[in-house]
């Protein structure tokens, strides 16, 4: 039931996904990670405290730009987020040449892998002992991509893929969001689920400026 209703909700993600991680010059199915990390859900919260679809923690959100706050967590942001988690798994392999060892890393941080290679004298991940969490992540990662290829032998749904399509407009601070879904004709949870970085549902009330989503064709209504 959770893996289907992740890719339920991967549809609308995929094809923005896929697009930064191509700019990246990165192997497209490390967008797979997602569906291990949070099932694709942008309201994902770890015990670890790691938010968003690709579960940063806000030390490493701030590393890649991600600004967390009361009023605000891009981390939840699923276009930032993606960036920061292509620009993170691009960084990982330069370090470690391996893609075992980057997806390995990505769980518990470099580190933790960096730390079991020193003193085990390996860099192969399959003869590392690590903890189990790691340990398992990466045949999770392998499970899952190989089940991504072709959804429907293994019982589930493909995704129904969708364009991200949203148009973008800097807004003062402190405007509710219900607001600009009244001036543009909109529910309001439509806005809101646009904007999942902004955990008040209200624009940072200490910014000048804010760019908020909207859907297609309402920017200029808005302005």
């Amino acid at each position: 039931g959770v893996m289907s209703r992740a890719f339920e909700r991967a549809g609308r993600y995929l094809p923005m996904m896929r697009g930064i991680f191509r700019d990246q010059g990165l192997p497209l199915d490390l967008i797979n990670l997602a569906y291990i990390e949070s099932t694709f859900n942008y309201r994902a919260y770890s015990r670890a405290k790691a938010s968003g679809i690709w579960q940063f923690i806000k030390s490493t959100g701030n590393r890649y730009g991600m600004k967390v706050s009361y009023w605000l967590d891009e981390r939840r942001d699923p276009e930032k987020s993606t960036r920061a988690a292509a620009a993170y798994l691009k960084e990982l392999y330069e370090m470690f040449h391996s893609w075992p060892l980057a997806l390995a890393a990505y769980n518990p941080g470099e580190a933790r892998i960096q730390r079991p290679i020193e003193r085990q004298g390996t860099t192969d991940f399959w003869s590392l002992r690590l903890p189990k969490e790691t340990q398992l992540f990466v045949p999770a990662f392998m499970a899952i991509t190989i089940i991504a290829k072709d959804p429907e032998r293994y019982g589930f749904t493909a995704p129904a893929e969708e364009p991200w399509e949203v148009e973008r407009v800097s807004v003062p601070g402190a405007i509710e969001l219900r607001a600009i879904a009244r001036a543009v004709g909109v529910p309001s949870d439509v806005i809101r689920d646009l904007n999942p970085a902004l955990m008040r549902g209200v624009t940072p009330v200490n910014s000048s400026e804010h760019e908020v989503y909207l859907p297609p064709g309402t920017k200029e209504i808005l302005l």
